[in-house]
């Protein structure tokens, strides 16, 4: 009853931080100053950009702007799911074949990360938040070479009994790599 009732608050606190995440967090507003433009008798002199409708942009910049930002989270998820997979599989022995699956999407998926951080780093090249993007790619290189290792974990018999607690250590990392990354993104 005990472990039900941890498990039930450590998924209570996840799921609230999760959704107080962005309540804070408001998009910043830009003035269109349109000085007495004349459109069909109708004179607009300013225009904030919350009262005008969202124009969709085209797919293709939708899909690739900010590409590391959206693969970023596969590697975080499939980490840190299977780190929980390897810690339920000390009890249930056949969910070690799913933690192995999902370390191994977290590593591919790690790799893809980098590249596509590695394209969007320029626009912190000599700005205030430099140190902070470096940082943050040290880690997330860190996180990307220890879900290997996890996958390596999981393979080699003599280690899968330690997989379990290598999943901490990638949990640990992904989540630190990810507190740099949510500050570079909207700190």
């Amino acid at each position: 009853m005990q472990r039900k009732g941890m498990l039930s608050l450590l998924v209570c606190l996840f799921t609230f931080s999760i959704l107080s995440a962005h309540e804070k967090h408001k998009p910043k507003t830009a003035v269109q100053n349109t000085a007495a433009k004349t459109t069909d008798s109708l004179i607009v002199s300013s225009q904030s950009e919350d009262t005008l409708p969202y124009r969709m942009p085209a797919m293709k910049d939708a899909l690739f702007e900010h590409l590391h930002n959206k693969i970023v989270h596969f590697p975080i998820a499939f980490g840190l799911g299977a780190a929980l997979l390897f810690i339920l599989a000390k009890r249930w022995p056949e969910l070690h074949k799913a933690g192995l699956l999902s370390a191994f999407l977290g590593a591919i998926f790690a790799v893809a990360a980098y590249f596509s951080g590695q394209a969007q780093e320029g626009a912190f090249m000599e700005t205030p938040k430099e140190w902070l993007a470096e940082l943050h790619e040290k880690i997330g290189i860190a996180t990307a070479v220890s879900l290997w290792v996890l996958v390596f974990f999981g393979f080699w018999k003599p280690l899968k009994k330690y997989a379990w607690l290598w999943g901490l250590v990638v949990t640990g990392l992904a989540l630190i790599g990810s507190f740099y990354g949510g500050l570079l993104a909207h700190g």
